[in-house]
């Protein structure tokens, strides 16, 4: 029995012994761990430091280069304005303004400054809109933004007591307006593209009577560019409702013009009737003939009818 105690402590011991042994394996293992993950936090800290020295760096070169060009379009506008060939003129716009007056990814603001023939700038923090080009231009440019402004709001109203020259408008008939207009606006969005005008349905006023009893198809832009879209709508217009810009005659109907709409420097309008196999000839495949033809001539050309 003795021995059996004897026993029985030294197994006692053992087992202690491991026990020990193992609780100091795993704390051992434990620190080792904790040290580890210092290490790598120190490590990442380091990382993110250094990142962020990085993009500090990165932001005072941006600063510093848009500070830069910032400095030396001022010096060009100041030489601009000293000269009298060029101002700046800067509108007060409020947040949903802004947001329209920009288009997605900017393509409104770029079609207006084309169409105006001025540089434009809409500062979306301070929210204002400068334009820089000469009175005209600026002039042209604040009644296009005053436009989309009333877009976004209800009907545009344009008023012709003052001659523009810079202005057309076409009647489409009710039944073809959404086929010029296309899916979601994209026909009309193309022709301005094209031809480099910005055009939209508004009612037109003279001394504050209507001027036409509906909506007419507003185009702004200079006179080649308005004709070549006026033709291209009139194109789709007969496509749509045939005997309405083409008489029984096969002549092509005269256009009411609004007071300041005139065509200046020589210009005109021509037109000569194709039967139809001379008219697929004249076309081509997909356009490319009548392309070629306009190029060469240096005029417009659209087949209409």
């Amino acid at each position: 029995s003795s021995d059996r105690r004897a026993r029985r402590v030294v197994g006692d011991l053992k087992r202690s012994s491991w026990r020990m042994a193992r609780e100091e394996d795993e704390e051992s293992d434990r620190g080792e761990r904790r040290r580890r993950r210092s290490e790598e936090e120190e490590q990442d800290s380091d990382r993110g430091e250094r990142r962020r020295r990085r993009r500090e760096e990165e932001e005072d070169s941006d600063r510093g280069e848009r500070g830069r060009r910032r400095r030396s379009e001022e010096e060009e506008r100041d030489s601009y304005d000293r000269g009298g060939r060029k101002v700046t003129r800067t509108v007060d716009v409020d947040k949903d303004d802004a947001a329209f007056i920009l288009g997605r990814g900017g393509s409104t603001k770029r079609k207006i400054a084309r169409v105006a023939g001025c540089e434009i700038e809409l500062d979306e923090s301070a929210l204002t809109i400068t334009m820089h080009g000469s009175t005209q231009q600026c002039d042209r440019a604040r009644d296009y933004i005053d436009f989309v402004k009333q877009q976004r709001v209800g009907p545009v109203t344009i008023s012709l007591d003052s001659k523009r020259d810079d202005f057309s408008a076409y009647r489409v008939p009710d039944d073809c307006i959404g086929f010029v207009m296309g899916r979601n606006g994209q026909t009309l969005r193309s022709m301005e593209e094209e031809w480099g005008v910005l055009m939209f349905f508004a009612k037109t006023t003279l001394h504050g009577k209507p001027v036409m009893d509906k909506e007419s198809l507003c185009i702004f832009g200079p006179l080649e560019s308005r004709r070549g879209a006026e033709i291209k709508v009139m194109s789709a217009v007969e496509h749509k409702h045939p005997g309405y810009c083409v008489s029984s005659r096969h002549e092509l109907r005269e256009i009411e013009r609004v007071p300041g709409d005139e065509d200046v420097d020589g210009w005109d309008t021509d037109t000569i009737l194709l039967s139809e196999e001379n008219y697929s000839y004249a076309l081509g495949s997909k356009g490319s003939t009548r392309k070629k033809l306009a190029t060469a001539s240096g005029c417009i050309i659209e087949y209409v009818g």
